[in-house]
């Protein structure tokens, strides 16, 4: 899978650069056209168009260069709670917006962890942006941390830290984003990750958010898996990085 992704990823990177280039030109051509077209001029409309597709090519480049991109890391040590609580911040409009309660089940005791915290925020952005994608009328998206103990692992993968564990025995920290959405189908799971794979409306969705996403986490040596019951029911995505 890393290979696979590796290899993606520098195709990715030479289709975003060789596009790059010709985009910036129509672009910047049919801005200047449509500077010089008069407010009633009947191109106006036509030139909007080609504009607002050559923007669209140039999101889809951008998402593209992300993806190739698995470098400006800058590790350091930091609280995981404040990283998503900025990712809430950054989304309140929409959330409050789409009608959804937030529940925070932040365990105690958990120490800060060396992340790179703009990687990691991305990765939350993407997961809370889905997610209220797929609540369309309201719900509820429950956010948890929680601290895996070393000398617990063997015996139990769902061990959690207590108020009285020691930080350094904590071996991962746990974050899971479970929503009460439309959920994603058996089929869809094998697929979720995969580059340019997205169940949004034509237009929606560049397919490669949960794709950045996995790479980011592979980078922080850590595991992003995605669950749900069925259709309807929710899904829920768990993030593992080493503590």
């Amino acid at each position: 899978e890393s290979s696979k992704m590796s290899a993606l990823g520098e195709m990715a990177g030479g289709i975003a650069h060789e596009l790059n280039n010709p985009l910036t030109g129509v672009l910047g051509q049919s801005q200047i056209m449509l500077e010089k077209l008069s407010a009633t001029d009947p191109l106006r409309e036509t030139l909007g168009k080609i504009t607002k597709a050559a923007e669209r090519c140039r999101k889809i480049t951008k998402g593209l260069l992300d993806f190739s991109r698995q470098k400006d890391y800058h590790f350091e040590l930091t609280d995981i709670t404040k990283i998503i609580d900025a990712s809430l911040d950054i989304c309140s409009s929409d959330i409050i917006a789409s009608k959804i309660t937030v529940i925070k089940n932040y365990g105690k005791n958990i120490p800060k962890i060396n992340v790179s915290s703009a990687h990691v925020q991305q990765v939350f952005l993407n997961i809370i942006t889905n997610a209220i994608h797929t609540m369309k009328t309201g719900g509820v998206l429950t956010i948890t941390t929680r601290g895996v103990i070393a000398n617990e692992m063997k015996q139990s993968q769902n061990k959690i830290a207590t108020p009285s564990a020691r930080n350094d025995n904590i071996q991962f920290i746990e974050i899971s984003f479970k929503d009460t959405g439309d959920g994603i189908s058996k089929e869809n799971l094998e697929k979720i990750f995969t580059p340019f794979f997205t169940t949004k409306d034509p237009g929606k969705g560049t397919g490669l958010g949960l794709a950045i996403s996995y790479g980011i986490v592979q980078r922080h040596n850590g595991k992003i898996l995605v669950s749900s019951g069925s259709e309807k029911k929710g899904a829920m995505f768990t993030i593992k990085l080493p503590g």
